[in-house]
């Protein structure tokens, strides 16, 4: 076995990153808090209401048929009484 090395010319660019105060200016967290008072509901509860599975209304999400879910600890929290869109087309 014959091992052969090859050179690669690999020039190098200094990487930056945006500074803690430009992430944190740049996110807009309004539309994902809650008004006080507000009660929420798991994902598991709103398809039960629905009438459908977890997965559909991951999909629904996803395709903009229910809003996005406020996001605490990993778990999806949907404000209570959230319904799909009226406005879109029945999905099969």
């Amino acid at each position: 076995m014959v091992r052969q090395t090859v050179a690669m010319n690999v020039t190098e660019t200094p990487m930056t990153f945006p500074s803690a105060q430009d992430a944190a200016s740049s996110l807009d967290l309004s539309k994902h808090k809650p008004a006080a008072g507000t009660s929420l509901e798991t994902t598991r509860s709103v398809a039960r209401r629905l009438g459908c599975s977890v997965r559909t209304v991951q999909r629904w999400v996803k395709s903009g048929i229910l809003p996005v879910p406020l996001r605490v600890n990993k778990r999806s929290f949907f404000p209570a009484h959230v319904m799909p869109r009226p406005d879109l087309p029945e999905t099969a």
